[in-house]
């Protein structure tokens, strides 16, 4: 029910899976007639109930997901689940260390946990996996709750990390749907790797331009460097504070010269083995900024 599951479930049931959700009693979530809902409070009991009968699972929990997720797999593996799809969206985990920074690393460092427990389920052919590695989230990380591209379309403002020219490849959501749906119906050709897919090739900078055309407005620009927004996001972190993620994540995708966020080539992408689209930038923020209008 969340930014990514709403997607999916609308890509599973559109490609003719019959498909089940959990989401949190507190929930006021809704679903499709043809969905089957479980409000659950994720405890191993209810999960294990819940799992039964289901060839494959699809995680797209946040932040707080992360810890479940070990669980999750030793439930599947009982359950005789096929295929387990983490919450690995956004980095590619399997690539060398040293192209990610540490910190970042260190914030997310239960998804390396996760990783590891499914590569270990497959080679004792107890569970087949896929990763799908998008980097940022392009149209939620352009106009979702959190600006995480730094651009404000509530206010025509927009933060540049360092000289905002960093390459970046991002995946929109409907994209990411899809490819979970292609994912299942590809099952020997998916299974047991990581995927890597893109939507866009893009900077900071060339977001912002695309915005002022569609919007036809002039932005205001804050520039910040990257210099010190790790400590100052561990800082806020150590205080209970998740958005300090935030901080470590603009360093992880914007220091300039880093090279560490474009997650693959198009040349070398994934798109066209899991036959899903690529996008443009234009078309990315026409279509936000249209939304925003209707």
């Amino acid at each position: 029910s969340g930014n990514l599951g709403s997607p999916v479930v609308t890509a599973l049931v559109d490609e003719g899976f019959q498909v089940s959700v959990t989401t949190r009693k507190s929930s006021s979530a809704t679903f499709p007639t043809t969905v089957t809902a479980y409000r659950t409070d994720y405890s191993s009991d209810e999960l294990r109930n819940i799992v039964n009968g289901h060839d494959a699972i699809v995680v797209t929990l946040g932040f707080e997901g992360f810890d479940i997720q070990i669980g999750l797999i030793e439930i599947a593996i009982a359950a005789g689940v096929k295929r387990f799809i983490p919450g690995e969206f956004g980095s590619d985990r399997t690539r060398p260390q040293g192209r990610r920074l540490k910190e970042f690393d260190a914030v997310l460092a239960p998804k390396q946990l996760v990783l590891e427990r499914l590569q270990a389920a497959a080679q004792e052919q107890k569970l087949e996996w896929t990763g799908i590695a998008t980097g940022p989230f392009f149209d939620w990380a352009i106009d979702g709750p959190f600006n995480s591209f730094g651009m404000d379309l509530s206010n025509s403002r927009a933060t540049i990390f360092g000289s905002g020219n960093e390459q970046v490849t991002a995946t929109n959501l409907g994209t990411i749907a899809l490819a979970v749906a292609k994912v299942l119906q590809l099952p020997e050709k998916t299974k047991n790797r990581m995927l890597r897919i893109r939507s866009v090739q893009s900077s900071q900078n060339e977001v912002l331009a695309e915005l002022e055309v569609a919007t036809g407005t002039s932005w205001t620009v804050d520039r910040v460097e990257t210099e010190g927004l790790v400590a100052r996001g561990f800082e806020k972190l150590s205080k209970g504070d998740r958005f300090g993620f935030l901080d470590v994540l603009a360093v992880e995708l914007f220091e300039d010269g880093a090279g560490r966020s474009v997650v693959v080539s198009e040349e070398d992408a994934d798109n066209a083995l899991l036959g899903i689209p690529f996008d443009t930038v234009k078309g990315t923020v026409e279509r936000l900024v249209k939304q925003r209008a209707s």
